[in-house]
């Protein structure tokens, strides 16, 4: 007991502590002690949206109202699928959940490292870590207004969103958690000689999400949701295998999957996920470290509406593809991590991660039924019966990488870097359609610091992208395939689905390549740095019809009226219409001709550039940054992060109307524009102050830009027989198209404000820790969605939905005990 009262007084004493380091060689690392000193909240999820320069989260995260959520974050400018994680060198990926983890780290005794270059994750858990037991609750709304000055202080040239709102939509329809509650116990437990930590997280709660209807939101509903995880070290003596064997389990439910996509009340499903993994490390000599492991994974999903119907007509804009199958997937993932060091400056790297996957479908043959409902229309308009089909099949996924490392310091401030691999990745699956690529892997980087008060980095990569199960959901024949009839005739309209998708021969894996240049002035406890960033996507998929445009469609002229603040023109474009019948489509490269016309705008293009000023002291911790950057490219039919990404896979860019822009007739490249990844700028500023021993606080300010989107224009046409269906195109870039220099749409900016309050002492010699959050503290009123199927509505901009209100979240955290080593 006494040495944990010496450690909790030397850490409230206020121990120098730098809360960032600079970049090596494109590893961003956070030590467990940031967290728990300045930070306060150990939320993972919080910093990377609030804290981390190399991140940009693609939902709202404010207080935790995204708790159950799937982590939908870019690493500067990577898709959100192709993120990977690690725990202490294990890869803990999720492959049902693309590009997430089920694994809930406490950062109080975790560090985080992000490799921005290869776009991964990893958790380091300390050596030494600490018996608790932590509560907290999350009270989730705390009043429902929007604060005064929104108007005054924020939307000095345009209307306000509330101003801006649709006849008869209900503002006050904002999504907010309803209660939710965690619980985290730490305890080590003697065994053996030895003492094995074992760890115990579980939250629960509920949340109100928003539904719409043609003419806006429509409602509420609730969802509840769940987790429980168990890991820790298992029992065992050192043995020729293993130093230490570790597990972890979690299981977890949700009523919502899909609404962080914003698929509405009847797109969303129930799921229910569990895992288990067992892994094992051992180390030699300190020269080689090997850390091995299996995990299984059961993912059981079924759509809440057995009676799926859509309306085409998706009035924000977002989630234009909720189409899947309900089933179960189990996987079995095999992760090996393999270091030696054959000299102090020169290492080899092992990096697998390999899986079985078989997936098992609720039912084989179903339903559903599209039709569309403009904002002014009474009913709604059939237009198809889709007659669905899924059946059970095997595949496999393939990650695997062999590198050599050389990193030697040639002078004493001159450090050199030399990276070159190879891999052999792949997806495997029957009918012809597995693909394996061997890629290679190189970086180049120099690191100076001439002086105590200066140093850089200069670095030049190449990675490759992921392959992942939505890649398979895609191609499989089995997964999800079907025939679409006109409700009106019953004659075939279309086909859809993995059963008619191929590839075209010899398809390399997409690649991109980064150049960085990171530098950094420290004058006493004062930084001042400066990120500049560059990386060029190239070999990216892009699905197409396997034959020209006139073999599956027309074209018919329409003339319409466009406008900006100043005019107002007619503008006539050929709209695409299908021909009723069977359609294939091939996935192949992505059209250069359709980005630009030089070496960097014909291929999808990030740009980054973040200044950022710090201050580390005793008793205060400051930070300000700001982020200024481009990501753009070509993008799927629709708005958000499962459409307007760069190399998604979809159907809908084989159609011609997807690449029209109604209002940008003169651009040679009118399809290029702002994809989701991109908010133009970001400001983020923290201040941390332990006012003293017992009491701190920490203020977290951000402001992003406004989501990339587009208004859509929708035309329908009736053949001689009383066949209807619907075009569907954009009225406009998303977001600026740089080849055409044309500026489209982005949603409000959006601003989150929290401060946190800690008191931390002991109470009859037991360490103890209160915490009180209030988030959103002031509340702007930024919207979230944008009505974007508008025509029938006149000029303007209507807002739908605001910003999630302020609340209020409570944590208690007591010492249950010495510390485990």
């Amino acid at each position: 007991m006494k040495k944990t009262i010496l450690l909790v007084m030397s850490i409230l004493l206020g121990t120098q502590m730098r809360a960032e380091v600079f970049p090596s060689f494109g590893v961003d690392s956070v030590s467990s002690e940031f967290f728990r000193e300045w930070y306060v909240t150990n939320d993972l999820v919080h910093y990377l949206d609030n804290g981390s320069d190399n991140i940009f989260y693609e939902a709202e995260t404010t207080g935790e109202w995204n708790m159950p959520d799937q982590k939908l974050f870019s690493i500067a400018g990577n898709p959100y699928k192709w993120n990977k994680y690690y725990l202490n060198g294990f890869r803990i990926d999720s492959r049902f959940q693309v590009g997430n983890t089920l694994y809930h780290a406490d950062m109080n005794d975790h560090s985080v490292a992000v490799d921005y270059h290869r776009g991964s994750m990893s958790l380091w858990t300390d050596s030494t870590r600490h018996n608790l037991a932590q509560f907290s609750y999350n009270l989730g709304r705390v009043g429902n207004e929007v604060s005064w000055g929104t108007k005054q202080l924020i939307n000095l040239f345009h209307k306000s969103a509330s101003e801006r709102n649709m006849p008869g939509n209900d503002l006050s329809r904002r999504a907010f958690m309803r209660g939710a509650g965690e619980l985290e116990v730490g305890y080590g437990i003697p065994a053996l000689g030895k003492t094995y930590y074992q760890h115990l997280y579980a939250n629960m709660g509920q949340r109100s999400v928003v539904y719409f209807d043609q003419k806006g939101t429509a409602g509420m509903y609730d969802a509840g949701f769940y987790q429980v995880q168990l890991d820790g070290e298992l029992p065992m003596k050192a043995n020729p295998a293993f130093d230490h064997l570790y597990y972890l389990f979690s299981a977890n439910a949700r009523e919502d999957w899909g609404s962080e996509f914003v698929y509405n009340e009847n797109e969303v499903a129930k799921l229910e996920a569990y895992s288990l993994s067992v892994y094992g490390k051992k180390t030699h000599n300190k020269r080689h470290c090997l850390t091995t492991g299996l995990t299984w994974s059961l993912s059981d999903i079924a759509k809440q509406d057995a009676s799926f119907a859509r309306n085409l007509i998706d009035q924000d804009g977002e989630g234009f593809e909720p189409y899947y199958a309900d089933g179960q997937l189990n996987e079995l993932n095999w992760a090996v991590n393999y270091e030696y060091d054959i000299l102090p400056w020169l290492k080899v790297q092992l990096d697998a991660y390999n899986s079985l996957l078989h997936w098992s479908p609720s039912a084989e043959q179903w339903s559903t039924s599209t039709y569309y409902q403009r904002y002014n229309d009474s009913l709604p308009t059939p237009l198809y019966t889709y007659q669905w089909e899924s059946h059970s099949f095997t595949s496999g996924l393939l990650e695997n990488e062999v590198t050599v490392e050389a990193k030697k310091w040639l002078k004493p401030w001159l450090q050199v870097q030399g990276l070159l691999g190879v891999s052999l990745d792949g997806m495997l699956l029957s009918g012809g359609k597995s693909v394996v690529s061997p890629n290679w892997l190189a970086k180049a980087a120099v690191y100076m610091k001439p002086h105590d008060w200066f140093e850089m980095t200069i670095s030049l990569s190449k990675h490759r992208g992921t392959y992942t199960f939505d890649d398979i959901r895609y191609m499989s024949d089995d997964y999800m395939s079907a025939k679409a009839y006109y409700t009106a005739t019953g004659e075939l309209a279309t086909t859809t689905g993995g059963k008619y998708h191929q590839f075209q021969k010899y398809l390399r894996q997409p690649s991109y390549i980064v150049l960085d240049l990171p530098f950094k002035f420290t004058i006493g406890r004062h930084e001042i740095s400066m990120l500049q960033s560059m990386r060029l996507y190239y070999d990216l998929w892009m699905t197409y019809y396997d034959q020209p445009f006139d073999a599956y469609g027309f074209y018919q002229e329409h003339t319409t009226m466009v406008s900006n603040k100043q005019e107002k023109w007619q503008v006539t474009n050929p709209i695409f219409f299908e021909n009723a019948g069977e359609k294939h489509y091939v996935v192949g490269y992505e059209n250069k001709e359709l980005l630009g016309g030089n070496f960097l705008t014909n291929k999808p293009l990030y740009l980054s550039n973040v200044v950022k000023y710090a201050y580390n002291g005793k008793k205060v911790f400051f930070s300000l940054s700001w982020q200024s950057y481009l990501m753009s490219g070509l993008s799927a039919m629709g708005n958000g992060v499962q459409s307007n990404t760069i190399g998604i896979l979809s159907e809908s860019t084989a159609n011609p109307n997807t690449y029209l822009n109604e209002s940008n007739t003169d651009g040679a490249y009118r399809a290029s524009g702002r994809v989701d990844q991109d908010r133009s700028f970001i400001a983020r500023i923290q201040l941390g102050y332990n006012i003293t021993p017992n009491w701190g606080i920490h203020l977290n300010g951000k402001f992003k830009d406004g989501t990339p989107i587009t208004n859509f224009r929708t035309l329908a046409y009736t053949d001689n027989k009383g066949n209807t269906q619907l075009a569907v195109y954009n009225a406009d870039t998303k977001g600026i198209n740089l080849s055409a220099y044309h500026f489209g749409k982005r949603k409000d900016a959006f601003f989150n404000i929290d401060i946190r309050f800690r008191y931390r002492g002991l109470i009859r010699q037991v360490p103890l820790e209160a915490e009180v959050m209030c988030y959103n503290i002031y509340d702007f009123g930024t919207e979230l969605f944008e009505f974007n199927f508008d025509e029938d509505m006149g000029a303007g901009r209507r807002a739908m939905v605001l910003n999630i209100p302020r609340g209020m979240m409570f944590t208690l955290r007591v010492g249950l005990g010495k510390e485990v080593r």
